[in-house]
């Protein structure tokens, strides 16, 4: 079924691009050292939202800095192994902590760089226990254990070499979903992360994209009347990426890189789209500031190093 953006309300899409250019102006006005309030939408400043761009996120951020920093004689698969090991544990300040006690792991360090991490006590993902698949063997055990068992059998098997060998988008994503408990918006985002190193962030962002549940919704509200319940990632997203590219979106400039939005900008920006409406409608959006406003400070961004090649 082809798209048409003349089937969408055109309230929603008018809201839709204020509020694109709306966030990506209140992080300009970070970045600079401007004081709050940087809008005045009550509901930006008052509640919690992802960036415009996926890539000043701040996990996105902590793996760009590592991937920049990949040691010498390291490649594509080591950058694949770090991808995939973060995503699949997700948590910045734990990781922080992991790194600079025991340096970023590689494809040769990974295994014992996790089992260093689970004996250390420091925390690289958000819940203490992990059950596998089955419910029986390893159940229990720490996120981190699992996955280094996990790893061990991955690396001996070739299944990085696998995966960054391959193309196209969608025979990446293909490889990683082979592995029980990743859905194709968890590839979508290993991926991604994956794109922040020596391959090249802008054509992964712009080579596909997977609707995960909140754009799936944040869609919704732009086009009421359609089912997009089995929403695939050949139609609306593109369609609304491209209307929004044609009537003037925001650029993120960092360190002289100019970087347009892609199909992952966009595909993040309805998810947080449908926050926005949840909100005003009474819905409900629980992440809200704490009482003082407290804003955590904003690093200094960076783009991977591959941008600056480009």
């Amino acid at each position: 079924m082809a798209m048409d953006i003349r089937d969408a309300d055109a309230g929603q899409l008018d809201k839709f691009r204020w509020y694109v250019r709306e966030r990506a102006d209140m992080l300009n006005k970070r970045v600079s050292g401007m004081k709050p309030p940087w809008t005045e939408s009550e509901e930006l400043r008052n509640h919690r939202f992802c960036n415009v761009f996926r890539v000043c996120d701040r996990g996105s951020q902590f793996m760009v800095r590592m991937m920049n920093s990949m040691p010498e004689g390291t490649s594509e698969v080591d950058d694949a192994v770090l991808a995939f090991a973060y995503r699949r544990t997700n948590r910045a300040d734990g990781w922080a902590e992991a790194v600079g006690r025991f340096g970023i792991p590689t494809h040769d360090t990974v295994i014992d760089w996790l089992h260093e991490v689970d004996g250390s006590g420091i925390m690289i993902h958000t819940s203490q226990a992990y059950n596998v698949a089955t419910g029986r063997e390893g159940k229990g055990m720490s996120i981190v254990a699992f996955l280094a068992g996990q790893m061990e059998s991955l690396v001996s098997d070739g299944f990085f070499e696998r995966f960054v060998s391959q193309d196209r988008f969608r025979d990446q994503l293909a490889v990683l979903m082979e592995i029980p408990r990743i859905g194709k918006f968890m590839a979508q985002q290993i991926v991604t992360d994956y794109g922040y190193g020596r391959a090249g962030c802008d054509r992964y962002e712009n080579r596909g994209v997977v609707a995960g549940p909140g754009s799936k919704r944040g869609v919704k509200w732009i086009f009421p009347n359609d089912d997009v319940t089995d929403l695939n990632d050949d139609g609306y997203i593109p369609v609304i990426h491209e209307w929004l590219m044609a009537g003037g979106h925001p650029k993120l400039e960092v360190d002289g890189v100019t970087h347009d939005m892609t199909l992952m900008d966009t595909q993040n920006c309805l998810c947080e789209f449908d926050k926005l409406n949840r909100i005003q409608s009474g819905r409900g959006f629980r992440r809200k500031f704490d009482d003082s406003g407290t804003v955590r400070p904003i690093e200094r961004l960076v783009v991977p190093n591959s941008w600056k090649e480009a």
